[in-house]
């Protein structure tokens, strides 16, 4: 029985996220519409409490995952990029479409709403999918529906496998991995409770302008230079969720500190192609005084600027290493040039 759920979600997997997706979007309009305020005005707490749960959790997958996944997931996934690439690609990405989206829509004079927002996510979303289906009809090459080769469905229903040994060797071979993004989620959660609210005063003024957006739905580009990409996306988060600003700064440093963290281990990856090294890197930048910890945890554009330069190098990177090959030195060299 478990080999073939294994074996359905496998083949099915593009499916399930397009769902949920779905089931996301349509939660995000419903909170738009009032349908939070409604159950809280009521004597049904569970429900509100639990409608508001799915909203938070709604947003949160609708912010990182949406509307680019089909793109890096589906579109270009034979391009050489891993898993982790893929993810963190896609949350940035997403995050410059919503910025974009924003200054776009204040240029052509479009109130800058929770709908507008959504809609344009939604109909982007939707172009992808399109595109998609146009290609599975053209090339007979389904992604939503693949079905697995005769093989490669013998060798899941037909394996054995010990699903406890299985998790247990994953969790062995990854225990690193799995020591560094506790302690990673341990430094959040001090950085959280360590002040009333949050560190440092320029956060109340990002506040502020975010606000000026949420009330005002446009973008005082007379502040701050004209950049508010940051109070944007914070307004976007108070939109889709009904969070509070005041809060949004609190906790900010969990999409920063792991989105960060991520981008530097994709890097060092690329560039020593030794994981102990890449996590290794990724600690020390991530918690060092010569790191990016002081930037990370303070809501102010410094650290989401530093992300997107952060990947714009990753790219970079990778292009130049598409037009280079590496002939790595011997040992045998290295100790005669030593000498």
């Amino acid at each position: 029985m478990m080999d073939h759920l294994v074996f359905f979600i496998k083949s099915r997997i593009h499916v399930f996220i397009l769902l949920i997706s779905i089931g996301s979007i349509i939660v995000i309009a419903l909170n738009l519409r009032g349908l939070a305020l409604i159950l809280n005005t009521t004597n049904l707490i569970l429900l509100g409490f639990s409608f508001q749960l799915m909203v938070i959790l709604s947003t949160i997958f609708v912010i990182l995952m949406l509307p680019t996944y089909p793109f890096f997931f589906i579109i270009v996934k034979e391009k050489g990029f891993k898993f982790l690439e893929k993810i963190s690609l896609t949350i940035i990405l997403n995050l410059s479409f919503y910025i974009l989206t924003g200054y776009i829509g204040h240029f052509l004079k479009i109130p800058l709403t929770g709908a507008y927002f959504l809609s344009v996510s939604v109909l982007m979303y939707l172009c992808f999918i399109i595109y998609i289906l146009i290609i599975e009809f053209r090339s007979k090459n389904y992604f939503f529906i693949r079905q697995l080769k005769g093989s490669e469905a013998r060798e899941v229903l037909d394996k054995k496998i010990c699903y406890f040994q299985m998790i247990k060797k994953i969790i062995k071979e990854n225990i690193n991995t799995i020591l560094l993004l506790i302690f990673l989620f341990s430094i959040s959660v001090l950085y959280t409770v360590k002040f009333d609210f949050f560190f440092g005063r320029d956060a109340w003024f990002h506040i502020y302008l975010t606000r000026v957006i949420i009330n005002y739905n446009l973008l005082p580009l007379n502040q701050y230079f004209g950049a508010v990409g940051l109070q944007l996306f914070g307004a976007i988060i108070h939109f889709f969720s009904g969070i509070d600003t005041i809060f949004i700064p609190r906790y900010f440093l969990f999409y920063t500190f792991f989105i960060s963290a991520l981008i530097f281990y994709n890097i060092l990856m690329r560039i020593f192609r030794n994981k102990t090294l890449a996590l290794f890197g990724v600690f020390i930048l991530e918690t060092s005084s010569v790191g990016f910890s002081y930037t990370m945890y303070q809501f102010w554009p410094t650290n989401i600027n530093s992300i997107i330069c952060l990947t714009i190098f990753y790219l970079l990177y990778i292009r130049l290493q598409n037009f280079t090959d590496l002939e790595r030195p011997s040992k045998k060299i290295i100790i005669k040039n030593i000498s």
